[in-house]
């Protein structure tokens, strides 16, 4: 449920992926509806992060899930399925490469991302270089 045009509202937030009707009606009483499409964000997974210290790619971070999908579930997995770590979209740090506080080797690693809001996951594998 959004305001009405007669709350004079110009800008709407949070509003829901999907497809919605805008209807409006201007002071003279002349009215007309649009159907139109809000599509979710696409998601650009990383393939690779160098936790390097130098402050570029140092941490595994999905660009823009904090702000788009904060309630997202990242779960981050070595090749024989051990969990490493988890964590929300809406963390901003991402992962750092370690597991109990030591660094981990360079290799692939899998990872799982669930997005509840789109009903949608995502699966796949990227890789840690230490250099």
């Amino acid at each position: 449920n959004f305001p009405s045009m007669g709350d004079n509202n110009t800008h709407f937030d949070n509003i829901p992926f999907g497809v919605h009707t805008m209807h409006v009606t201007d002071f003279f009483g002349c009215e007309t509806s649009r159907i139109f499409q809000l599509d979710p964000p696409e998601i650009v997974i990383p393939d690779h992060f160098t936790p390097n210290g130098d402050g570029v790619s140092d941490n595994w971070i999905v660009p823009g899930l904090a702000e788009v999908y904060p309630a997202s579930v990242v779960s981050i997995y070595d090749r024989y399925g051990k969990m490493l770590a988890q964590f929300f979209g809406a963390e901003t740090s991402g992962w750092d490469g370690t597991y109990n506080g030591k660094a981990l080797p360079s290799t692939d690693y899998w990872y799982q991302i669930d997005i509840e809001e789109i009903n949608r996951q995502y699966v796949g594998h990227f890789t840690l270089i230490r250099r």
